[in-house]
C-alpha cells in the first residue's frame, strides 16, 4: 500500500482522531460527509488506527438493532468492501449508513 503520510486522507484522519467531528471536517474541507468518510476508511483500511468514538455511531440513522446486524455482517465478512454486507443485509442498508457503520468496525480494530 502507499504511504499515506501528508496526503489529505492522512491529514482528515489525524484532525479526527484528534477530536474532530466529522461535521467540522466537512466544513473545512467543503466537502461531502461521504467523502470525509471515504478519507477516514481509507486510512483505517491502510492499517492505521481511528479513534472509536460516539460521533461514528451518531452518524448512522439506523436502528441499534440494525447497526449490531450490520457489524456483526462486517465481524464476519470484512470492511474491505462494502458489497457484500450490502448483499448479507439484503439491501436493508443503503451504502451511506454501510459506510458509517464500516467505520465503526474499523475503528474497533486494532
Amino acid at each position: 500500500r502507499a504511504s499515506l503520510r501528508g496526503s489529505r486522507t492522512a491529514e482528515v484522519a489525524e484532525a479526527y482522531n484528534d477530536g474532530e467531528t466529522i461535521q467540522k471536517l466537512m466544513e473545512r474541507y467543503g466537502v461531502s460527509r461521504g467523502t470525509i468518510l471515504d478519507h477516514l476508511a481509507n486510512y483505517a483500511l491502510g492499517d492505521n488506527a481511528l479513534r472509536p468514538g460516539e460521533d461514528l455511531l451518531a452518524q448512522s440513522a439506523l436502528r441499534p438493532e440494525m447497526q449490531n446486524a450490520v457489524l456483526m455482517a462486517f465481524r464476519e465478512l470484512g470492511g474491505e468492501y462494502l458489497k457484500p454486507v450490502f448483499d448479507r443485509m439484503n439491501g436493508a442498508a443503503n451504502y451511506d449508513e454501510l459506510k458509517v457503520m464500516r467505520l465503526v468496525y474499523l475503528s474497533e480494530q486494532e
